[in-house]
């Protein structure tokens, strides 16, 4: 499956079992993809540019494979068109994500005003979220829900939009840097 640009909208699942590369492009509505396979998100040719995707309208991106943010740069917008509702991107129970950018992955909301305030954008982790690309910092400013493990081996993740860790690990040689909105710790992270 190749998405570098349009629009995917629908109200049901679409499972994706081979490779992925999704470059640029909407996905929206109350509807779910799941990829499977190895997925790429951004253009891994990019030496000057980064990369736009964008979840809206209630959209949830679940990763069961081995992910990875390449290129410049990787921007998520979870809060990216104007439906209302946000998204969220899931990355699933054995499930890796790892962060290759040069300049950064930013994990954002937009506020659209009225009921579409970026407010519900949610990343859960339930994997491992890594972060092994040179860039300096890399930020998610949605909510971070995480029970699996955030390994940080270069430069700073900051978490900035406030979440829920229940069992969570955080480890590696780089910064993990909480600010802005409220964490929730229990007694295991």
């Amino acid at each position: 499956f190749t998405q570098s640009g349009g629009t995917l909208f629908g109200t049901g699942t679409l499972t994706v079992t081979g490779p992925t590369t999704w470059t640029g492009g909407y996905e929206t509505g109350p509807g779910t993809t799941v990829l499977q396979g190895i997925t790429t998100l951004g253009d891994a040719n990019s030496s000057f540019y980064y990369s736009n995707v964008y979840l809206d309208g209630g959209r949830t991106l679940t990763l069961e494979g081995s992910a990875t943010g390449v290129g410049y740069g990787l921007q998520i917008f979870l809060n990216g068109g104007l439906l209302p509702g946000s998204g969220t991107l899931r990355i699933a129970s054995g499930a890796t994500f790892d962060d290759q950018t040069a300049q950064g992955l930013s994990v954002a909301t937009l506020n659209y005003g009225g009921a579409d305030t970026g407010a519900d954008a949610i990343v859960v982790n339930d994997g491992t979220f890594k972060k092994t690309g040179p860039a300096t910092t890399s930020t998610i400013s949605a909510s971070f829900d995480n029970s699996g493990t955030v390994d940080v081996q270069s430069g700073t993740l900051s978490l900035n939009g406030g979440g829920t860790d229940v069992g969570a690990v955080y480890q590696g040689t780089g910064t993990i840097q909480f600010s802005g909105d409220t964490r929730t710790l229990d007694v295991a992270s």
